[in-house]
């Protein structure tokens, strides 16, 4: 009887041995990338577009082979827009999953995690416009546009256009703030003045007394600067207190999701900064800008915005990185800071030494119903 149990316990632990060796040859098999996302609450808008492209990028390199034999897979997780959700995800994902490589998005749900990603000597890209996101960390890289390459655009135009006086309306959180006041510092400088600056929430849904104060200010330009969430409400009531287009200009906000697929009769006229692919995408020249549209468009229903072409970049820019380095983390680190010109489905992407990016990024406006470049 004792033998007749020897043998069951034997034949039970061959068993086992055999497959946890299937599921971790299995494991082995797939190259995890994290993409801790906003995929539920007011953000959530901003999260999907990038979540929808990210699956596209992992269909498009599995049907190639993979990276090296291996299959990539996308290992999404909700941050709710929350910094202490995104690190409980986060955590959860490295510890569990055996993840190296993330997505955080959203500024502040990335700040919160960069110090982690640092200290487990993670790559982790941000999903955030925020001038310095990268700044003091050697694991943080960011395929987006710079919140401070905007506002160097920004005020490249006002000084330009002889603007003499402005009026800055910005999200209360570190984007908002941070350009903020790098714009006001930048524009002083140039011999203008700002008359003001007020915050509004995310998502909030009355700003009418914050665009009273703006127009009451008498400022020559209201600025505009935000993720976009809010802009929608913010336009509609630009047009109820008859707020000439012409005074509004501002950032990436305006070829948010929401905002293109306004009335265009509500922004006509209004100067912005974007990503070229915002208006490039709608007769793409480049063939690969074609490939993802077409592709992204069979699959989800609708044209990619700005956020999913950079999100694809992100990944297929990894791909290409671990194709030439392997799966050695410090190699890939090395790899991504050699990338200059780089051409994605988003335009051309230059690595910097700190981990940011430099991208196609110009001024831009909404003329007869279409996003066209920005000319005098």
């Amino acid at each position: 009887m004792k033998k007749l149990a020897s043998i069951v316990l034997i034949g039970i632990l061959a068993i086992t041995f055999f497959t946890n060796q299937g599921c971790q040859k299995k494991e082995e098999d797939v190259i995890k990338f994290g993409a801790v996302l906003p995929q539920t609450g007011n953000l959530s808008q901003l999260g999907i577009p990038k979540q929808e492209a990210f699956l596209l990028a992992e269909d498009h390199i599995n049907k190639e082979g993979g990276i090296e034999g291996k299959k990539i897979g996308i290992v999404f997780g909700d941050n709710q827009g929350e910094p202490k959700i995104g690190v409980s995800v986060f955590r959860k994902m490295h510890d569990i999953e055996n993840v190296r490589i993330f997505y955080v998005d959203i500024t502040r749900v990335a700040n919160a995690c960069i110090p982690i990603a640092d200290q487990l000597q993670c790559i982790l890209f941000a999903g955030s416009a925020h001038p310095a996101i990268t700044e003091g960390s050697n694991w943080a890289f960011r395929v987006f546009t710079s919140g401070d390459q905007e506002t160097t655009i920004l005020a490249k135009y006002l000084s330009e256009s002889n603007i003499e006086s402005i009026f800055i309306l910005h999200t209360d959180e570190v984007l908002g703030e941070y350009s903020r006041d790098y714009l006001t510092r930048k524009f002083i400088n140039q011999g203008g003045k700002v008359l003001g600056a007020e915050a509004f929430k995310v998502g909030q849904s009355d700003c009418r007394s914050i665009l009273l104060k703006a127009r009451d200010s008498k400022a020559e330009k209201i600025v505009l600067i935000g993720y976009g969430v809010t802009f929608p409400i913010i336009i509609q009531q630009i047009n109820e207190l008859k707020i000439p287009h012409q005074k509004i200009v501002g950032n990436i906000g305006f070829v948010g999701p929401r905002v293109a697929s306004m009335d265009p009769t509500l922004l006509e006229g209004m100067i912005f900064t974007g990503p070229t692919f915002s208006y490039r995408s709608s007769n793409p020249e480049d063939e690969k800008m074609r490939i993802f549209v077409d592709d992204y468009k069979n699959k989800y229903g609708e044209n990619p915005d700005y956020t999913a072409a950079f999100a694809y970049d992100t990944i297929m820019i990894i791909n290409d990185v671990i194709l030439s380095t392997g799966l050695d983390y410090n190699q890939i680190r090395q790899g991504l800071l050699r990338i200059k010109d780089y051409r994605g489905v988003s335009g051309k992407i230059s690595f910097l030494p700190n981990g940011d990016t430099i991208t196609d990024t110009e001024l831009m406006t909404y003329s007869n119903r279409l996003v066209v470049p920005y000319k005098e």
